[in-house]
């Protein structure tokens, strides 16, 4: 049974009317930005770009990437967070038939945005009984205010590798994921006018998820040691006074918001260090890698595991 429409969640999926001479427009369109050196959509018309996205994924077999990186010419498989569903393991490129949810991801700029996201698309039932498409969007209450946008690219991309994901009752969902490299067929410059729900964006209190991201980089820049594993790392401490009260606030922050990975501390056999493991796929290694990467100290090492 469908989740039931709540208007103070969901977001209805705007009505989309293809006529006949949109079709046409919107074809001459696809082809010219095929033909182009550039692959670029060079996008005049007074249409919103959604409808355009809207015909791609209807009348050609392709699948949409949305993302701030406008000079990607292969994607390579990877995942870009840390989600907590079975396919948030997974070392793929992510993509969607839906023309609106990529464009969210296209136009927030996290070079300035601090916090969680929380977002999606999903189907629901209303009051009659019928069911309808609808959106979420959810950011740190205290960024909102910040209008944390910037402009950013719709990559078309052919679905013929991808495969569309089920959740965790085996439903299918608006992601897919190809397991291959993929070569984009073109690309769409958005901005954030051409987000249909930008007004609409809730927020949430992020205090801890905040404070975590806090904690992970004063871990990652203080450790003495910090040794690559091949599904995360360990850190190594040498003033256990100094560092156990940052480590017992970290720790409960960490399994409350990751609960998927494995987090262990171990005391060396003189009590003067101490190592911490963060552990869980070769996907957080990466994302530890993008987020701290930076802090971490000269001697970091990739040898074999600590003992």
């Amino acid at each position: 049974m469908p989740e039931m429409f709540d208007p103070n969640v969901h977001l209805l999926a705007p009505e989309v009317a293809l006529s006949n001479d949109k079709l046409q427009y919107f074809e001459a369109l696809y082809q010219a930005a095929l033909a182009s050196p550039s692959k670029v959509v060079e996008y005049t018309c007074e249409y919103p770009k959604h409808e355009f996205l809207q015909y791609l994924v209807t009348h050609h077999h392709v699948i949409l990437h949305g993302s701030t990186n406008s000079a990607i010419d292969l994607f390579q498989t990877q995942r870009a967070s840390l989600d907590t569903t079975t396919q948030g393991s997974l070392s793929a490129i992510y993509a969607t038939t839906d023309p609106i949810w990529p464009m969210y991801f296209a136009i927030l700029d996290w070079r300035v945005y601090r916090g969680s996201s929380r977002n999606g698309v999903q189907w629901v039932q209303d009051a009659h009984g019928a069911i309808r498409k609808v959106y979420y969007f959810s950011l740190n209450q205290d960024m909102l205010p910040r209008q944390p946008w910037t402009k950013g690219i719709i990559y078309i991309l052919p679905r013929l590798t991808f495969e569309q994901l089920r959740d965790d009752d085996g439903e299918l969902t608006e992601e897919w994921a190809s397991y291959t490299p993929v070569v984009p067929l073109a690309r769409l410059p958005v901005t954030p006018d051409d987000f249909p729900f930008l007004n609409d964006i809730a927020g949430h209190d992020d205090s801890d998820t905040l404070r975590l991201g806090d904690l992970l980089v004063e871990l990652f820049q203080g450790c003495q040691q910090a040794h690559t594993l091949g599904d995360g790392y360990a850190l190594m401490y040498n003033d256990i006074t100094a560092w156990w009260p940052k480590i017992t606030e970290f720790v409960p922050l960490w399994r409350a918001t990751y609960p998927w990975t494995v987090l262990e501390l171990r005391l060396e056999a003189n009590h003067q260090s101490m190592w911490l493991f963060l552990r869980g796929s070769t996907t957080l290694q990466a994302v530890l890698e993008r987020k701290c990467g930076k802090y971490l100290p000269q001697n970091s090492s990739n040898d074999k595991e600590p003992q």
